[in-house]
Formats: C-alpha cells, structure tokens, sequence
C-alpha cells in the first residue's frame, strides 16, 4: 500500500526514463523533540502525558546559555507519563515559559452516529521551581525575574519560585 505521504520522484537516468519506475520516498516528519530526556535544559519539548494528550512546553523569548528547562516525568519515564518537575533555568523577564496541552483522538470509538472521542485534554504538573542544586549533573542557574507563565489546560499542584518576581500567570481552560 502506498503512503499517503509519499511523493513521487521520477529518475533522471535515461535506463529508468525507458522503465517508467518511480520511486516512492516518504517525508520525514517535523525535528521536535518527543520524549523528554531527563536532566537536560531545554528551550522545547513535547511528550505525551499519561492520558495521551500531547503537551508542548516551551520558553518564549531569547534565551541564553545555560537556559531553559528541565522535565521529570513521573517514574522518571520518558513518555506517557505526567509530570512532576518542571526545573527553570537561567530565564529571565524576557522569558515566559508556556504549557500548551492539546486532546488526541482515542483509538477507541463509539462507532456509528455518535460523535468521536477524544482525551481528556488536560495535564497535570505536579510542581515547577528553579531548584539550584550544585551536586546535579547539570544544575540550574539561579533566576531573579520571569516574565510569565501561560498555562493552556495544565494544571499545576505548586509552584514554588521562592525570590523569583514573575511577571503575569495566564490560566486558559483550553
């Protein structure tokens, strides 16, 4: 079966000219990270949660060395799970970090006339901070301002930016 995504691309060789074959060639898909590595401070990133939504975070605005985030997902997973941490790193009032949770279509569904189903579309976090901690792998730098967080259907249990001047929190129910 041909791939809906396949393109067609005629040979330029004359022996393959007189065939007529075509190769078939695939597209790739977009360079997003789509499971979260552990430790590492990143600018953006996208997983799915433990219900199957998918949840992009990234940081708006320049953001320098050292910058970012870090995400554990429960269990230390790197997939299909909620997450527990949020680290930040180095950002500054100029940045503002944005979590935007968007419902999948479920594999299973009611079938007939009833409509299509899809999950829940929220996340839930359990706690973002900029823990500098000298002894991790890779610590956090320590931040004095952020200029916001935007929260699309996340919901969040703490956050615990302790001297931290955050600029606005914007809730979105999604």
């Amino acid at each position: 079966m041909r791939s809906p995504f396949a393109s067609r691309v005629r040979r330029s060789s004359k022996s393959a000219a007189r065939r007529r074959d075509n190769l078939l060639l695939d597209r790739l898909e977009d360079r997003r990270m789509l499971a979260i590595l552990p430790g590492q401070f990143v600018s953006s990133a996208g997983y799915f949660d433990a219900d199957g939504d998918s949840v992009s975070i990234t940081v708006t605005g320049p953001v320098g060395t050292g910058a970012g985030f870090a995400v554990e997902l429960a269990g230390l997973a790197t997939d299909n799970s909620d997450a527990t941490r949020i680290n930040l790193s180095g950002l500054t009032k100029n940045n503002g970090l944005q979590i935007v949770v968007t419902p999948t279509k479920l594999a299973a569904q009611a079938g007939g006339s009833f409509a299509t189903l899809y999950s829940s579309g929220y996340t839930s976090v359990a706690f973002i901070s900029n823990d500098v901690d000298p002894t991790a792998a890779t610590p956090a730098t320590k931040m004095v301002s952020l200029g916001g967080i935007h929260l699309s259907a996340a919901v969040v249990n703490s956050i615990s930016l302790d001297g931290i001047a955050v600029g606005s929190i914007t809730l979105d129910a999604g």
